[in-house]
């Protein structure tokens, strides 16, 4: 079914749709929307949990292994804080652990949940020594699930990698980082550039709303007294004020 569809994502396809594709495509809308695209969680069965970190996002996936096939349960995503953003990307990744195991709790609580990361210094992550308060007091969190951490090669963490970079989570303001030119031997140079601009539609109509503005206003009365007092006294008298 997707097969057909996928033709016309080649380079230079054109795009016509005849009766059959566009039922496939139809269908296609109808299985992403609809179960069993969800699967009801079997807690017989081990938690898989797959997450991912971007430059501005974490995500994640919870799944099971049923029949042998990856049945998908829930997924998570959220846009990073600020203070986030600074974080090493070891720290980001484990971010991204400790934010999808709060998100599935209740699911990941009765047994120990299979934590599949690209990172693999994680593997190892109850071994190593508390760098700061914040890895200690994400030990203490992941302590209560006792996760089980396995590598997973980034190629095949497609969903989490995905849920952690989506568009409407992008930040407005373009990292220094993501700016680049190209000089003619073809190396690249990173640039730090930095734009502040004034609405000034925004600052007129501020000024306006002064006029209707009693506190504002009573503010502008003392300054035009206090300056016209100031004016009657000798400039050599002006500090005694």
């Amino acid at each position: 079914m997707f097969n057909l569809l996928k033709k016309k994502t080649k380079r230079n396809a054109k795009i016509h749709f005849n009766e059959e594709q566009l039922k496939n495509f139809k269908e296609l809308k109808r299985r992403l929307c609809n179960p069993p695209v969800l699967h009801l969680p079997d807690f017989t069965l081990p938690m898989h949990l797959r997450t991912d970190a971007s430059k501005f996002a974490v995500g994640g996936v919870l799944f099971q292994v049923i029949n042998r096939v990856e049945q998908p349960i829930a997924y998570t995503s959220r846009k990073m804080k600020s203070a986030e953003l600074n974080y090493p990307t070891q720290q980001q990744e484990l971010l991204a652990i400790v934010h999808a195991l709060a998100a599935f709790r209740i699911y990941c609580l009765d047994k120990p949940p299979i934590v599949e990361t690209g990172h693999k210094s994680l593997e190892g992550l109850f071994t190593q020594k508390m760098a700061n308060r914040r890895l200690a007091w994400w030990y203490d969190i992941l302590a209560e699930y006792q996760p089980i951490f396995s590598y997973l090669p980034g190629v095949k963490n497609g969903i989490a990698d995905a849920l952690s970079r989506r568009p409407d989570l992008q930040p407005k303001t373009k990292f220094f980082h993501d700016l680049s030119v190209t000089s003619f031997d073809d190396t690249s140079f990173s640039l730090a550039i930095s734009e502040v601009t004034t609405n000034t539609e925004l600052v007129t109509k501020i000024k306006k709303a002064y006029s209707k503005d009693r506190e504002a206003q009573s503010i502008f009365v003392a300054i035009k007294r206090r300056n016209k007092q100031s004016k009657a006294v000798p400039k050599n008298d002006r500090h005694k004020l």
